[in-house]
């Protein structure tokens, strides 16, 4: 559980209650939060939720828009929960301190990696602050 070892790293853990958040998550000393709270609060951003109506896009212009500019976002669940545009916009001006991800595009299950020719490798590796990797 990913909550459990970052308090033992000495973080603040602190989650959003959308309505996948599993109640499991709500660990001793795990903070539920709102969305924007979170949003605007957190220096890393991991997304660990299902693909659904509640989560596809649920990363995209307006929340970048209301987190800090020193944020790092991690996307580990599937391609659609972030909006890869809004992703791009957001790396392009500064707007977060970079991405990890190795989920991308708009499938429902994630490629193994993302192919070296496709055009969105070649927009990520524009970025000396985005790391990608297979699923």
């Amino acid at each position: 559980n990913i909550s459990k070892k970052a308090l033992a790293l000495g973080m603040k853990v602190i989650v959003s209650d959308i309505p996948s958040t599993p109640l499991g998550m709500r660990d001793s000393g795990v903070e539920v939060v709102s969305f924007d709270d979170l949003l605007a609060r957190s220096d890393f951003i991991s997304t660990m939720v299902p693909l659904n109506k509640h989560t596809t896009g649920l990363i995209n212009a307006a929340a970048f828009d209301k987190m800090k500019p020193s944020v790092y976002i991690i996307n580990t669940a599937r391609g659609p929960i972030i909006d890869q545009d809004a992703l791009v916009d957001a790396l392009r001006k500064k707007k977060i301190a970079g991405a990890a991800l190795d989920v991308f595009g708009a499938g429902s299950a994630p490629p193994p990696a993302l192919p070296e020719d496709s055009d969105l490798y070649a927009v990520f590796n524009e970025f000396p602050n985005v790391i990608l990797t297979p699923h």
